[in-house]
């Protein structure tokens, strides 16, 4: 089967396991609607831009852009008021 010629892309942090395994368990405790489908726990993640469908053959041009140094960081998700 050949390869579509795009791919939809986007840019996103990718938690690490302890905190993707407590994140599932958020979402397990939700009580979603019959014709959701919550994302898979090996696959969630936090998009922060949507690129949109991208031509393949800009794919290593578009990675080679996209490495930029990053200092860790702490992200803190809450229900209340900021």
């Amino acid at each position: 089967m050949t390869p579509a010629p795009t791919a939809r892309l986007f840019i996103a942090l990718m938690p690490d396991d302890p905190v993707r395994s407590e994140l599932a368990a958020w979402r397990d405790a939700w009580t979603w609607p019959r014709s959701a489908a919550p994302v898979g726990t090996a696959k969630l993640h936090m998009t922060l831009h949507f690129l949109g469908d991208v031509a393949r053959d800009r794919l290593l041009d578009l990675q080679e852009s996209l490495i930029v140094p990053i200092e860790p960081f702490v992200l803190r998700l809450s229900q209340g008021t900021i």
